[in-house]
């Protein structure tokens, strides 16, 4: 059987480029090289699209990234990744695995781009990824769906400038300590526990350097945290972390400080962990998810209530680690057929409508 020719891309305008770099590389090193011709894609933050056979080693991105600029195009219903240059270089993609985090790409942006150009990929579609990376739109949802998640208020950056102190009474009104969260940034990047007013302003400013709307969220003193990923119907094992202070921090996920993980996670309370299971079902049914996705909870042992914390439509390293049952290249295979199934689905919908308004219409031209 020949190869498919698959593309992972990555990097983007994002403050979460290095973290989509380490799962890119992870993922070009878990394919099946016996099923698939891999192709790394990298995009810039200039939204430039590089190729290069290195892409492969971290070692290549520990100084200025180069490559061989690529873009593509589509030509007889079908996507060719072309090379610049004197000799154009021209192959067919069978597929692409977005391996993009952070606002700018994983917002739904990427998997609107690969819409256009009609190919199949493996991540959410445009609506579930754009809900996903804002918080306050999550969480409106997840309480239309009677999915249990903390107690919050919404700020916009304009509401700030103009209406501070009606601001600061809705934070106030949570009790301290709160969490602020920039709503569409992910990694726990911009992301503050204040515990008095005083230190209200700086956060908030801080916050707003990153984002234009914030979240601020009250916060849980006791509690336990838990992940658990899935795809398609099958729910990977739960994981429990441990060890993080005051939140899951950026140096707490990525650089191994001050936590450690708890796989699979050890349930006292066996009802606890049905209740995750089945609540990470009811998420992607309900928001029509495609590939990984991994939710975050938080069980506040005072309450004995579990909270959704966050929603990942592209988790870090694909979640891999959780699939248990699971080695990644079984994973990544899972991932492509699901979707190409998607794609060919959709393809069998109508997209076209016949009408006669173009050849009735008067008195357009001037």
């Amino acid at each position: 059987m020949e190869k498919q020719n698959i593309v992972v891309l990555f990097g983007g305008n994002s403050v979460e480029k290095d973290i989509s770099t380490i799962t890119a590389i992870q993922t070009i090193n878990a394919l099946d090289k016996n099923k698939y011709n891999v192709i790394p894609i990298y995009l810039t933050n200039d939204y430039r699209l590089l190729e290069n056979s290195d892409f492969d080693k971290i070692e290549t991105f520990r100084h200025d990234v180069f490559g061989k600029d690529v873009y593509f195009i589509n030509k007889g219903n079908k996507l060719y990744l072309q090379r610049e240059g004197l000799i154009k270089k021209k192959r067919e993609i069978d597929f692409v695995i977005p391996a993009v985090h952070g606002k700018n790409v994983e917002d739904g942006t990427i998997a609107g781009f690969l819409e256009t150009l009609g190919v199949a990929y493996s991540s959410c579609p445009v609506l579930s990824a754009s809900i996903f990376q804002n918080k306050h739109i999550t969480k409106v949802l997840l309480n239309y769906y009677d999915i249990n998640n903390i107690e919050y208020v919404h700020i916009l950056e304009s509401d700030w400038v103009l209406h501070a102190n009606e601001c600061l009474k809705s934070i106030t009104s949570l009790g301290f300590p709160v969490i602020i969260k920039a709503c569409s940034l992910g990694s726990s990047i911009g992301i503050f526990k204040v515990k008095n007013e005083e230190d209200l302003f700086w956060a908030l400013n801080t916050a707003f350097k990153y984002d234009k709307e914030i979240i601020v969220e009250k916060c849980l003193t006791n509690y336990r945290e838990y992940n658990q990923a899935i795809l398609g119907d099958s729910c990977s094992a739960i994981e429990e972390i441990k060890g993080a202070k005051e939140f899951l921090t950026f140096a707490n996920k990525y650089e191994g400080v001050d936590v450690s993980r708890v796989f699979p996670a050890e349930f006292e309370n066996l009802d606890l962990k049905d209740e995750i299971t089945k609540t990470t079902k009811k998420i992607a049914k309900s928001f029509s998810v495609r590939g990984v996705i991994r939710v975050d909870y938080l069980y506040d042992l005072d309450s004995k209530k579990l909270f959704v914390n966050e929603i990942n439509s592209i988790p870090g390293s694909l979640a891999f680690y959780l699939f248990d049952e699971l080695d990644f290249t079984t994973l990544l295979d899972k991932m492509i057929q699901e979707g190409i199934k998607s794609r060919y689905l959709e393809k069998l919908k109508i997209a076209t409508f016949p009408t006669n308004v173009l050849k009735n219409i008067n008195g357009l031209n001037k």
